[in-house]
């Protein structure tokens, strides 16, 4: 998290959260493809990686959409961005268990399930990078008050 601090503060929260976006979607990518036989630390030094484009993106994005709000504003935008983060978790959580549920369901191996449950999350990954480069524009033309 300091590093993820100091990279928005030098960069922008738009601009950090889409380069942790654009890391978690291409750490997707080999866990989809991976096999039975994959080495321990093949999947390790790949989560961990996924681990660091999850902390670029994150505490980025949210520090930057606050960026972009009046203080007056503030009371009203914490409870709704949390309610936001909240349900888009947890309706992203459910369509990958039910994209891997269905091929469980159709008799798929279950390796096969869970890839095409990896290529939805890179899917919705890659979708969430709109709302942040629109963000990385927003703070572009307004830059973030001091406080």
């Amino acid at each position: 998290m300091p590093l993820t601090g100091r990279l928005t503060d030098r960069f922008g929260g738009g601009v950090v959260s889409v380069a942790g976006l654009s890391i978690t979607a291409i750490a997707i990518v080999p866990l989809a493809l991976m096999d039975a036989h994959t080495g321990l630390v093949a999947v390790e030094v790949v989560i961990t990686l996924l681990g660091l484009g999850l902390g670029l993106s994150l505490m980025p994005a949210v520090a930057a959409a606050y960026a972009t709000i009046s203080p007056d504003q503030l009371a009203d935008a914490t409870p709704q961005l949390n309610a936001v983060q909240r349900i888009g978790g947890s309706i992203g959580t459910a369509i990958t268990v039910v994209v891997i549920g269905r091929g469980l369901a159709a008799h798929q191996a279950p390796l096969t399930a869970f890839h095409a449950g990896l290529w939805s999350l890179f899917a919705a990954t890659v979708l969430a990078m709109l709302p942040a480069t629109v963000l990385t524009n927003v703070l572009r033309r307004r830059p973030i008050r001091a406080r």
